[in-house]
Formats: structure tokens, sequence, C-alpha cells
């Protein structure tokens, strides 16, 4: 499964979802067609990461991939949100 992030000149930068043997990546379509570009290639070690915020902002900036919940749980002010970087 494919999610558009942004465009970047004449290309559109998409996050390409793990699946259940390999992590995602960030990946680059140009706007000509042809065979998507791998940009970055998460390590496998955030494949549980990647799957786990059924509600995310993911964000591809500078070669660097983000991915942050969209959802806050908690009851008190002590509380904080958890946001989930990966390189």
């Amino acid at each position: 499964m494919l999610f558009p992030l942004s465009a970047e000149g004449e290309r559109l930068i998409a996050y390409e979802e793990p699946t259940d043997h390999t992590a995602g990546s960030a990946i680059g379509i140009g706007s000509g067609g042809g065979r998507p570009k791998a940009l970055l290639r998460l390590p496998s070690a955030t494949r549980a990461a990647e799957a786990g915020p059924a509600s995310a902002t993911r964000i591809y900036r500078n070669g660097v991939f983000y991915i942050a919940s969209d959802r806050l749980t908690g009851s008190g002010p002590a509380e904080e949100m958890i946001t989930t970087f990966c390189p």
C-alpha cells in the first residue's frame, strides 16, 4: 500500500507500508511514470513501530522519515504523548 506524502520537483514522494516480513520505505515516483525509486529503506527493527499507530502523520524531509501518532491517550496532565522517530 502506498500513501502520498509530498511532491518534490517533478516527482511524488510516497510511503510504502511495511509487510509481514519487511519494513516500510520512502519512494519517489517520477511524473512521467516508470519504476519507483527507493529513497529510504527503513530498518527491519522499525517494522513494529510503523505498524503501531492506526492513525498517524508521516513526513519525509531531507532524507529523514518521521512518523507520529495522531491520537493522545492518557487521563491526566502527567502523561505525555509519545512520538516515534524512524531514521
